[in-house]
């Protein structure tokens, strides 16, 4: 999700909202386990180790943002909507 909204994005990619993203859609599943019948349980460590995983994500995509700004740029002003969309060859 991150990645592409880099590469398909004409805005900054949002890096605080794919932290908040991920660490909820962590947390979601950890509440649904406890809830579920299918013998799984709800376990602080894994939320934490979610949240870990998402952190560890968002400061990957800003490395991968700031080194290749420069290699990017050409392929981000090459994808528009027309561009894509054409069945011309």
């Amino acid at each position: 999700m991150g990645f592409s909204l880099i590469l398909y994005s004409r805005k900054e990619a949002p890096l605080l909202f794919i932290f908040i993203a991920g660490t909820v859609f962590g947390l979601s599943i950890e509440y649904l386990q406890e809830i579920m019948s299918y013998g799984r349980s709800a376990s602080l460590r894994d939320a934490a180790a979610d949240s870990a995983g998402t952190l560890t994500a968002v400061i990957l995509l800003w490395w991968i943002k700031t080194k290749y700004r420069n290699y990017l740029q050409p392929i981000l002003s090459k994808n528009t909507t027309k561009s894509r969309n054409t069945l011309e060859t």
